[in-house]
């Protein structure tokens, strides 16, 4: 999921401190609020 990410951001227009690994930390944090809220909806 993140590689789609990646090569959808490479064609984007980034500012250079956020190309590479720091936007790669900005998508996984992203992505990891996403699944918790879904883990807390699916709880019972």
């Amino acid at each position: 999921m993140i590689a789609a990410l990646r090569t959808r951001l490479a064609y984007a227009d980034l500012p250079a401190s956020l190309r590479g690994l720091g936007m790669a930390f900005i998508l996984a944090g992203m992505m990891s609020l996403g699944f918790a809220t879904f883990a807390q909806m699916a709880a019972p």
